[in-house]
C-alpha cells in the first residue's frame, strides 16, 4: 500500500515591502520575451510545453511568471511592469539561494552581505527608492492536498491520486506561472505588492528545489518576485515589513 502524504500548507507565500533613499535606475539590456507583451507571450507555443523539472528552460519559466502576473494587472485595468534586469538578476540570486541553503525566507541569513531584499537588490545594480519582494514555494506537479508517492525499480518516484492511482501531470509553463500568481493575487499582501503604484519595474525568477523525483514530496520551485520604484518621498530609514 502507498503511505499518503497530506499537507495542511499547500503552497507557501511571503511578502516584503521596503522604502529606502537611494537612487533610482534602470538597466537597458531588454531579453526577448520581454519586449513582447504578456498576449504575445502568450501566443508561443513553447510556454504550452509541460515543464521538463530535470531540465528546465528558465529563461522561458522566469518570462512566463513576468507576463502572467502582467496579465493579472491588465484585468485590473493596471499599465504593465517594465522589465529590469537588476530585479533578475537578484530575483535569480534569491531563489538559487534558497533552494542551495534550504532556507525558505525573505533573509538570507548564508550571506550577510545579501541579508535583506535591498542588498540584493542594490548588489545586482538596482537604483530604486522603493522596492518590493514576493516570494512562493509551489509543486511543479498538478498535486492534490493529498497524494500518494510510489518509489520505482530505479530509485525515482510517482507522485499518484491516491483514490484513482493516476500520476499528477507537470504543468505547462504558463499554467504553472498562472497558478503561483493567483496565489499572490489572492493574499493581501502579496495583492498589495502587485498593484502598488510606486513599483514601475518587476522580474521573477524561478528555480527548482534539489532532487526532483529522489524524495517522496513532490518537486517544488522556489520563487521570487522583485518589484521596483520611485516614490514622492522616503522615510529617514528603512522600514521594513515582513507578513507570512
Amino acid at each position: 500500500m502507498n503511505a499518503c502524504i497530506h499537507r495542511s500548507v499547500h503552497c507557501l507565500l511571503a511578502a516584503l515591502v521596503l522604502v529606502l533613499s537611494v537612487g533610482w535606475q534602470q538597466l537597458p539590456e531588454i531579453p526577448a520575451y520581454y519586449r513582447m507583451n504578456w498576449r504575445q507571450f502568450q501566443a508561443l507555443p513553447a510556454v504550452h510545453r509541460t515543464i521538463d523539472v530535470l531540465q528546465p528552460d528558465y529563461e522561458l519559466l522566469d518570462a512566463a511568471f513576468f507576463h502572467a502576473a502582467n496579465e493579472a494587472r491588465h484585468k485590473e485595468h493596471l499599465p504593465d511592469w517594465a522589465y529590469s534586469s537588476a530585479l533578475h538578476r537578484s530575483a535569480a540570486g534569491h531563489s538559487d539561494s534558497m533552494v542551495e541553503n534550504n532556507f525558505y525566507g525573505h533573509e538570507d541569513r548564508s550571506n550577510p552581505a545579501r541579508f535583506y531584499a535591498h542588498q540584493r537588490i542594490v548588489a545586482a545594480g538596482g537604483r530604486f527608492q522603493a522596492i518590493g519582494e514576493n516570494i512562493a514555494q509551489y509543486d511543479l506537479m498538478a498535486t492534490k492536498r493529498s497524494y500518494c508517492p510510489r518509489k520505482q525499480p530505479n530509485g525515482e518516484y510517482l507522485y499518484l491520486d491516491c483514490t484513482t492511482q493516476k500520476p499528477f501531470p507537470p504543468y505547462t509553463y504558463w499554467a504553472y506561472a498562472q497558478r503561483v500568481v493567483h496565489g499572490w493575487m489572492h493574499s493581501p499582501s502579496h495583492r498589495r505588492n502587485m498593484f502598488n503604484p510606486d513599483f514601475q519595474f518587476m522580474a521573477c525568477a524561478v528555480r527548482v528545489g534539489k532532487n526532483p523525483f529522489r524524495q517522496r514530496a513532490a518537486p517544488f520551485a522556489c520563487i521570487t518576485q522583485n518589484f521596483g520604484g520611485s516614490v514622492a518621498k522616503s522615510p529617514a530609514q528603512p522600514s521594513v515589513r515582513n507578513r507570512p
